[in-house]
């Protein structure tokens, strides 16, 4: 799933249960995920939202499935943080997400034998 902040900036994650351990609460309700920039989308375009419990965003953040789909909307901010980092590439977000993993990939820091991390972590990033 792609986490966009209201700087445009996007995170990707496996799964809703990945970015809930990641997100914090106050970030939330500070706006951070929100705007005309922000938002929380599926790969396939699918709107996510932060639940609410009495209009409050809660500590641990959870993310719920609305149904609602916005493939055009995710592109469109894909396209924006490519033209703002002077990428050019496909704004298909199956693409960029997996752009996004192999990128992540590289920068990690292996902290113990490679047989090791090739047995935890696979023999490469994962794909959408």
């Amino acid at each position: 799933m792609f986490v966009i902040t209201v700087d445009g900036d996007v995170q990707l994650y496996g799964t809703p249960a990945r970015a809930e351990t990641a997100i914090e609460g106050h970030d939330v309700r500070d706006g951070e995920y929100g705007g005309d920039l922000g938002g929380l989308f599926s790969v396939d375009g699918e709107i996510l939202e932060f639940a609410t419990t009495d209009g409050q965003v809660r500590d641990p953040v959870r993310i719920e499935r609305t149904g609602r789909f916005e493939r055009d909307a995710l592109v469109a901010r894909l396209t924006r943080l490519a033209d703002r980092n002077r990428y050019e590439g496909d704004p298909d977000p199956r693409v960029v997400a997996n752009q996004i993993f192999v990128s992540y990939w590289s920068l990690r820091r292996i902290r113990w034998p490679r047989w090791l991390d090739r047995r935890v972590n696979g023999d490469g990033p994962p794909r959408v």
